[in-house]
Formats: C-alpha cells, structure tokens, sequence
C-alpha cells in the first residue's frame, strides 16, 4: 500500500522552489539547488512532482500566480482607510501592496525602461 499525499508539504515544497526558481532564473538551475533551498533531498522532490520538468513547470506557474496577484494589488483602487502621518501630502494611507513593489529589493525588477513619447 502506497503513501498518502501530503498537499501541505507539497505546497512547502512548491513555495520554497518557486523562490529559489525567482532568485537565481532557469539558466543552471538544478535539482539539488532547489532541493537545499526547500531543506529536503532531491528525492522528495521527485517523489512529490514526479520529474524536473514537472517541478519547474508547476514553479513557474506559482510565480506567475503571485505576479498576477502582486498587479492585481498594485491596480485596484486604494482603499478608504483611516489616514495616517503625512496624509495632507497624500502619503497617508496605507499601500502594502505599492510599498512592497517599491522596496530596493524588487525596485529594480519593478521599473520599465521609459518609453519615448511618439507627440514629441
């Protein structure tokens, strides 16, 4: 008889590869990395996603999923919240979503090149 499924684990193990896959990008990217980056053996890996290919498909789906729900945050309309310091400035509610897209560890990955205006 074989082992139950552990989606928790498995959803562990999905998360920690997905930010090891965002890290360091494809190129080079090996199973043992991704293993010692989710603390568990390359052969857990597999037992849970089957092959490589299906961990690192499944992985750049969830980093997809999150940069959906990271542009969804950024797009919709800020809520009416109570204000805080520095509110007659505009500066005074709370923008989680905007301050974690502006932090200098996504900044640079955040930024677009600036686009020449075709007006003049």
């Amino acid at each position: 008889m074989g082992r139950r499924p552990h989606p928790e684990r498995r959803a562990a193990l999905l998360a920690a590869c997905t930010d090891e896959l965002l890290r360091h990008g494809l190129p080079g990217l090996r199973l043992a990395k991704m293993a010692a980056a989710a603390g568990t053996s390359s052969r857990m890996l597999l037992y849970h996603f089957t092959t490589r290919d299906q961990l690192v498909l499944e992985a750049l789906h969830e980093a997809r999923r999150r940069q959906q729900k990271l542009f969804g945050e950024l797009l919709a309309p800020p809520a009416r919240g109570p204000l805080r310091h520095g509110a007659d400035r505009g500066m005074g509610r709370d923008h989680g979503a905007r301050a974690q897209a502006l932090s200098p560890a996504v900044r640079p990955a955040a930024r677009l090149p600036a686009r020449p205006n075709p007006m003049g």
